[in-house]
C-alpha cells in the first residue's frame, strides 16, 4: 500500500495530539505516510510537532511528521486534507459568544448569530485554501473539521469541484453519551441520523439488524432528567423521552432557548464564556504537551475535546486507505438522501465510506415534529454561505433575521452590525468602497 500525505491545516491546535494518537494506532495501515502540520502560530506549532514526533517515535510508528507555516508546502501533493483552523482564534469565538448575549440571544460558536458570524470568517479562508488545493492537490480528499462545518462544506460545494466531506463528532458523541449514562454497550451498533450539522436526530440504533432504540426508550422513559448530573445529557434525555428519538444535543439551544440563554448569561457574568474558560486552560495544556514531548515515557493525560473527535477523522482516512467499507455520519451534498432538501444542499446523514469515496444511505424524510425547525435553520445557513461568498451585507442580514434563534429583524441588524465591526480585520469580503474612496 502506497504511503500517503495527510495535511492538517491548523496543526498547532490543541486538538491535534489526539489526532496524532489516532494515526499512530493505525500506523500499520498508514506505514510510511507523512503527517504535514501547518499553522500560522509557529510557537505552538513547534510544540505540537515535537510532541507528535516523540509520540510516534516511542510507539515505533512508521510515520513522518513535518511542520511548516507555509500553507502551499503543506498542501502540495496531499492525499488527505484535514482543515481545523479557527479564524480570529478564541478571541473571535469570545466575540461571537458575548455580543449576541447583549441583545438577549444565546451566543454560541456554531449556533444562531454566533455561528453565522463564525461562518462569515471561516468561508473566505476555506475558499482561499481551495485555490491552493485545486492547483497543488486537486485529487485530495478534503475532510473538513473547520467550524461551522455545514456552512463551510456548503460554500465549498457551491464554489469548487473538490472532493469534500464535512465531519463532526457530535452524532457519535451523542451515542457515547447514551451508552455512558445507561451502561449500554456500543460494540456492533450503527445508527441512522437525519438532519443537518448540529440540528438533527438519531432515529434508529441497530444491533444485529434490529432497531434497539425503542427498547432503550422504554428503559429510560420515566427516568427523572434531574437525576442526570450533566446538564447537556439531561437535555438529551428529556427530548429522547418526549419524542422517542435521540436529539443532537445542540438542539437544546432551540427547545430550551430561555433556559440555555440564562445559563449562558450566568456563566459569562460569573466564570466567563466557554471561550474564556478554554483560554484560561490552554497554557497549562500546552505546558503539558511540552513536558510529554521531553519525557522518557511520553503519555498524554490532558486532552482537548472528546476522544470521538479525533477518532472520526482518522477512521474515515483509514477506511479510504484500506478500502474497508465502514459507515459514518457525514456532511455531504444531499443528492436525494433526505427528501426534504434540494440535491446540492449539504445535509448530515449516514454514508458508506471505502477506497472509492462515499455512498449516501437514503434516509427518507425528516421527523415530522422537527422538520420545520431544521428547514428554517438550513435556510438561514444557506443564506450566510452565499453572503460570505459574495460579501453581501444585505444577504447576511437576511440570514441573521431568518435564524430561529433571532427574535426580530431589528435585533438581527444590531447584532450583525456589531459583529461586522468587531471582526472587521477578518471580513475583507464585506468591505465596500464608498464615494469618498474609503472603505466601510
Amino acid at each position: 500500500m502506497a504511503a500517503k500525505k495527510i495535511a492538517i491545516i491548523g496543526g498547532a491546535s490543541a486538538y491535534t495530539p489526539d489526532i496524532i494518537l489516532g494515526l499512530i494506532r493505525h500506523s500499520r495501515e498508514l506505514a510510511g505516510s507523512e503527517i504535514a502540520l501547518m499553522d500560522i502560530d509557529q510557537e505552538h506549532l513547534e510544540v505540537i510537532a515535537a510532541l507528535s514526533r516523540r509520540l510516534a517515535e516511542h510507539a515505533g510508528a512508521d510515520l513522518r511528521i513535518s511542520h511548516t507555516t507555509d500553507r502551499r508546502r503543506a498542501v502540495d501533493q496531499a492525499d488527505f486534507l484535514l482543515p481545523q483552523y479557527r479564524v480570529g482564534g478564541l478571541q473571535g469565538r469570545f466575540l461571537d459568544e458575548s455580543i449576541p448575549l447583549k441583545y438577549g440571544v444565546v451566543g454560541q460558536e456554531t449556533m444562531g448569530p454566533g455561528g453565522l458570524s463564525f461562518a462569515m470568517r471561516s468561508i473566505p479562508v476555506a475558499l482561499e485554501l481551495a485555490k491552493d488545493v485545486q492547483e497543488l492537490a486537486p485529487n485530495t480528499w478534503w475532510l473538513n473539521y473547520a467550524n461551522p462545518t455545514s456552512m463551510v462544506t456548503q460554500a465549498l460545494t457551491w464554489s469548487t469541484d473538490l472532493k469534500v466531506i464535512g465531519l463532526c463528532d457530535a452524532p457519535v458523541g451523542m451515542v457515547y453519551e447514551i451508552a455512558r449514562i445507561f451502561r449500554y454497550p456500543l460494540e456492533g451498533v450503527t445508527f441512522d441520523y437525519k438532519g443537518i450539522n448540529h440540528c438533527g436526530w438519531i432515529t434508529a440504533m441497530y444491533r444485529d439488524g434490529r432497531n434497539v432504540l425503542p427498547r432503550l426508550h422504554h428503559l429510560v422513559r420515566w427516568v427523572p432528567a434531574g437525576l442526570i448530573p450533566d446538564e447537556r445529557a439531561g437535555h438529551v434525555l428529556r427530548l429522547f423521552q418526549r419524542h422517542g428519538v435521540v436529539p443532537n444535543y445542540y438542539l437544546a439551544y432551540h427547545y430550551f432557548r430561555q433556559e440555555m440563554f440564562q445559563h449562558a448569561r450566568y456563566d459569562a457574568e460569573r466564570g466567563g464564556t466557554r471561550s474564556q474558560v478554554i483560554m484560561k486552560g490552554l497554557p497549562d495544556l500546552y505546558e503539558h504537551y511540552r513536558q510529554v514531548a521531553n519525557a522518557a515515557e511520553p503519555r498524554l493525560t490532558k486532552h482537548r475535546g472528546h476522544a470521538s473527535h479525533a477518532d472520526l477523522a482518522v477512521e474515515v482516512i483509514v477506511a479510504m486507505v484500506t478500502g474497508r467499507r465502514q459507515r459514518f455520519i457525514v456532511n455531504v451534498p444531499n443528492q436525494g438522501a433526505l427528501e426534504d432538501f434540494a440535491p446540492d444542499q449539504v445535509v448530515e446523514v449516514p454514508a458508506w465510506v471505502d477506497g472509492s469515496g462515499y455512498e449516501r444511505i437514503p434516509m427518507g424524510r425528516l421527523p415530522e415534529f422537527g422538520a420545520d425547525l431544521i428547514r428554517r435553520v438550513k435556510h438561514s445557513e444557506d443564506l450566510i454561505s452565499r453572503a460570505s461568498i459574495e460579501g453581501d451585507r444585505d444577504l447576511a442580514l437576511e440570514a441573521f433575521r431568518a435564524h430561529p434563534l433571532t427574535p426580530s429583524r431589528d435585533v438581527a441588524e444590531k447584532i450583525l452590525d456589531e459583529l461586522l465591526a468587531a471582526h472587521r480585520d477578518h471580513l475583507p469580503q464585506f468591505r465596500r468602497p464608498t464615494q469618498a474612496g474609503q472603505t466601510t
